[in-house]
């Protein structure tokens, strides 16, 4: 009776998953559909085509990121996801994301910080490319959830401990926040908590950032307050 149970609840996670997997493909799919249709419309007219090629490289570049998160995901649950640790250096890492994430929240009247007091070892071994994917779709979310005039802050501590450098990541914003209630699912897939103030998106980022936060060795934690804000804990 147990394991009937849980191959049905596996069937209906399943089911759900890839009924929100084929409307988060669809809907940029079908905005790029629209707007080639508009293209054909308006041949002659530059502007037009540039409006209509701007929104369609928006959509496609949103369909591209879906893809990638889930096949990401499907990788490290099949197993199939390597971790490529090599020498990188945590300062010039940080300071790339100063660039993105700065840049964004300028356009988006937000004041972005970046907190790097508590760093005591630049160089260290890790998957540069995964940490960095880790915090970005953490900030991702602050940039998304946090209005105008709102403040993003990125903290760096380091713990040292002979050749290991026991790093923490701490996000945090004055955004929306979130409900008790969604926080006991936030770690599952395609979950969002639609309220006022929230973005499109497919609630990937914060799955595929746990899985491969864990994948490290690592953990992540989260707290949040209605209208107050919200902060991740990344531990690595």
């Amino acid at each position: 009776m147990r394991a009937a149970q849980i191959a049905n609840a596996s069937e209906r996670a399943k089911s759900t998953f890839l009924a929100n997997m084929s409307h988060e493909i669809r809907t940029p799919l079908n905005g790029i559909t629209g707007l080639i249709y508009l293209m054909r419309q308006n041949l002659g007219n530059i502007e037009k085509q540039k409006e209509y090629l701007d929104k369609a490289e928006v959509s496609a570049g949103f369909l591209k990121s879906v893809i990638s998160e889930v096949l990401d995901m499907s990788k490290i649950e099949s197993g199939q996801m390597e971790l490529y640790s090599q020498k990188l250096n945590l300062e010039k890492l940080l300071s790339d994301i100063q660039m993105l994430i700065g840049s964004q929240s300028d356009e988006r009247k937000q004041r972005f910080s970046l907190d790097c007091s508590g760093l005591k070892k630049s160089w260290v071994m890790g998957d540069e490319v995964r940490i960095k994917q880790i915090i970005v779709n953490l900030l991702g979310n602050s940039l998304k959830f946090t209005p105008a005039n709102g403040e993003i802050t990125l903290r760096v501590d380091q713990t040292l401990a002979g050749e290991i450098a026991d790093t923490t990541f701490q996000i945090s914003d004055t955004g929306c926040g979130m409900s008790q209630e969604f926080l006991e699912k936030i770690w599952e897939p395609f979950e969002q908590e639609h309220r006022i103030g929230s973005q499109n998106g497919t609630g990937l980022g914060t799955t595929l950032s746990k899985m491969l936060v864990e994948k490290m060795g690592g953990s992540i934690d989260v707290e949040s307050c209605l209208d107050k804000g919200t902060t991740f804990t990344v531990q690595i």
